[in-house]
């Protein structure tokens, strides 16, 4: 039990921080990628940590159950429709620039809703 308040109380100090660092500074996904990919890998990595702790802790709660089959199965799909998309959308050629801005949209638009469905299986 102590080790998942340490797990909590560090991913909300250190993902909260680094959020309120990129607010401050007006970043967004496209200006600092690697950044923002860290955040990102924080707050999943936290999160995990929290959901596998509570599992060991009650290992009958199908609640739980549900929670970290939601919690790798829409991201592993999600993953692989992005993938499928990449590689369709690789075999176009990108002659002008709206098609290259319109492939960045696309890019950062993908990349969000990525986030929200991870958020939302919490």
């Amino acid at each position: 039990m102590h080790f998942l308040a340490l797990a909590d109380f560090g991913g909300v100090t250190c993902v909260g921080s680094l959020f309120g660092y990129a607010m401050l500074q007006g970043l967004v996904y496209c200006s600092d990628v690697t950044f923002s990919w860290i955040m990102g890998v924080g707050v999943c990595c936290c999160w995990y940590v929290s959901t596998g702790t509570c599992a060991l802790l009650y290992p009958n709660n199908l609640n739980m159950t549900h929670n970290m089959c939601v919690a790798f199965v829409i991201p592993s799909l999600y993953i692989a429709y992005s993938l499928i998309v990449r590689w369709k959308a690789s075999s176009f050629e990108a002659s002008t620039i709206t098609q290259k801005l319109q492939a960045q949209i696309f890019t950062q638009a993908s990349i969000i809703c990525f986030f929200n469905v991870t958020t939302a299986a919490a």
